[in-house]
């Protein structure tokens, strides 16, 4: 494999790595400073995306493996070596976009959680 293939690849993992867990910690921030406020459903859709940022973090991981995986089939020399190494590329990309797609997915619902507070009203109105 090309050196810059492998190094824009593992720049793409860092990348999907950084963002699943920067989103992940923003929002454990964000819920530790406001759990008391969020209703039931609040507490529930938080849970949920929590789940979805630990999945698409460990997707990012799975990835990352099968990308050692393909750079040994790859440096083999056997017939069958380079078509594994095709299949690993694919799989590691189809891993990344799938991650991200739970970033997205999260990160959509994590809106949700703004009408999802216990509010008094100041001013009652009728």
């Amino acid at each position: 494999m090309v050196r810059s293939g492998i190094a824009a690849g593992s720049n793409a993992l860092k990348t999907c790595l950084l963002i699943s867990g920067g989103s992940a910690v923003a929002l454990l921030a964000f819920a530790g400073s406001a759990w008391s406020a969020l209703t039931q459903a609040g507490l529930t859709t938080l849970g949920q995306i929590l789940t979805r940022l630990a999945i698409a973090i460990l997707l990012t991981g799975g990835a990352s493996c099968i990308t050692y995986l393909c750079q040994y089939f790859f440096a083999e020399r056997l017939a069958w070596h380079s078509r594994a190494g095709d299949i690993c590329q694919w799989i590691a990309s189809g891993l990344v976009v799938g991650a991200y797609g739970f970033v997205g997915w999260a990160l959509m619902s994590a809106g949700d959680i703004m009408s999802m507070f216990k509010t008094v009203k100041v001013f009652p109105i009728h």
